[in-house]
């Protein structure tokens, strides 16, 4: 393809990354969760890094301003928010990471509850 474009006199440059974490392609499911816990959106993680995902859904869905973010791979929850979105795809800045196991607050127990009712059985 680089080919072909160089022979037909075009010049196109890389498009600089300006994320300050690199993003890494990944292929693992995850889950929004907002609304205490009665708004669910199940998802692919598509990119990801320390700092952020790119993430899929399979049809057109609102997603919350801010939500908690489920990483089944890696049994992280995040504090997201919507940095864009299109219809099938979101990109999501994190701005709080924690295990499952380092729940302690008991205004978050109902991700606890997600995770062994959906997740953990």
């Amino acid at each position: 393809m680089d080919d072909f474009i160089e022979r037909a006199g075009y010049h196109i440059e890389a498009q600089a990354e300006r994320r300050p974490n690199k993003r890494r392609r990944v292929l693992s499911p995850g889950y929004a969760v907002y609304d205490q816990g009665r708004g669910l959106l199940a998802c692919s993680i598509r990119d990801l890094s320390a700092t952020g995902a790119r993430i899929a859904f399979s049809r057109n869905s609102m997603l919350p301003g801010n939500f908690y973010f489920i990483d089944i791979a890696s049994h992280l929850i995040h504090e997201a928010r919507v940095a864009w979105s299109s219809q099938y795809q979101a990109g999501l800045s994190f701005h709080r990471s924690f295990a499952v196991e380092q729940i302690v607050d008991p205004a978050l127990d109902f991700l606890k509850q997600f995770w062994c009712e959906r997740i953990a059985s």
